[in-house]
């Protein structure tokens, strides 16, 4: 038998939801965490290292003056050191994860640098523009056995 829900029963559920203490989920070790560019949902990467305190953002690569006006005004980013090139961030940090919030042009040639490293990879959509960079990307992340 399906239930039948009235609008105030739905609307109750709902608060009571709301009101419930949500568990902070724990890592077991910090998770160093770059992020290239600052563009489309960089700022749920921040709140996921506002709910779970292992994640750390620890560099940024900001290279539009779009995207450096981002960094510098974002309390969040205070302590994640700024490269132009993500490629140099990618050579200097040692990182568990990288987000991929760039333009999306460009976004292909970030995922297989970052594949080609080893680095755990979260990237915008569409993760390439042409299916021969989709092919090249997923090349890469195979080969490297990449995240």
């Amino acid at each position: 038998m399906t239930r039948r829900w009235t609008r105030r029963a739905l609307l109750q559920a709902g608060a009571t939801a709301v009101a419930a203490p949500i568990p902070r989920p724990r890592l077991p070790r910090p998770v160093r965490v770059g992020l290239i560019g600052l563009e489309g949902h960089y700022s749920e990467v921040l709140e996921a290292a506002d709910l779970v305190p292992e994640i750390q953002v620890v560099a940024v690569a900001a290279s539009t003056p779009r995207e450096t006006q981002r960094f510098q005004g974002n309390r969040r980013l205070a302590s994640a050191r700024r490269y132009d090139d993500y490629r140099r961030m990618l050579d200097a940090e040692k990182l568990d994860a990288v987000a991929v919030c760039d333009q999306n042009w460009q976004r292909a040639a970030a995922l297989i640098a970052c594949a080609e490293r080893g680095v755990a990879i979260a990237a915008e959509k569409p993760l390439t523009l042409t299916l021969e960079e989709l092919g090249a990307v997923r090349k890469a992340v195979a080969r490297h056995k990449t995240r």
